[in-house]
């Protein structure tokens, strides 16, 4: 937060999740998501501990219903546009692009946001300091996620000036 970054994922790739979902929903003024949400049983872990938005890789729908039933926001992913087109047909209007990089990076954000204009993306997956700007600012791009920003390598070494010197040059790129 200190360097300008208010909002965090959470992912659910690591035992200690839930844990770090709840202490970080108690800093006020933080935004916290919880990601790689894969099962129902994590969605409720999540949404108990805190989280104020779910996220996944890909596209289950018993996951997307039980987010709705339990009224926490969830953002489902999609690689390719036929996965788009079925999460449009099924109501969701914001869809993660995972992974950005390997799946054709902003070109085919560009490609999705010419037949899908009503659709927000999310790219995440291979965005850093080389391609955040030109993620961020194609067409119909909501949010982009970045785990350089505290690459986990940072963390474990308890390098928190270089991770809140990464979230300042990240917010650098967006301006």
């Amino acid at each position: 937060m200190r360097g300008g970054v208010d909002c965090i994922e959470v992912t659910f790739r690591t035992p200690a999740a839930v844990e770090a979902i709840r202490a970080l929903s108690g800093i006020e003024g933080l935004f916290v998501a919880a990601g790689t949400v894969l099962s129902v049983d994590q969605l409720e872990q999540a949404r108990l501990a805190g989280a104020q938005l779910a996220l996944a890789p890909g596209s289950n729908f018993e996951v997307i219903r039980a987010a709705r039933e339990r009224g926490l926001p969830f953002v489902a992913g999609a690689g390719t546009a036929s996965e788009v087109e079925q999460l449009r047909h099924f109501g969701v209007r914001v869809v993660k692009v995972f992974p950005f990089r390997t799946v054709g990076g902003v070109e085919f954000l560009r490609s999705l946001a010419a037949v899908y204009p009503e659709m927000r993306f999310v790219p995440t997956g291979g965005i850093d300091q080389s391609n955040l700007s030109e993620a961020a600012s194609a067409p119909g791009v909501l949010a982009v996620g970045g785990s350089w920003i505290a690459a986990p390598q940072l963390i474990r070494a308890g390098r928190f000036e270089q991770i809140e010197q990464n979230a300042r040059a990240a917010r650098m790129l967006l301006r």
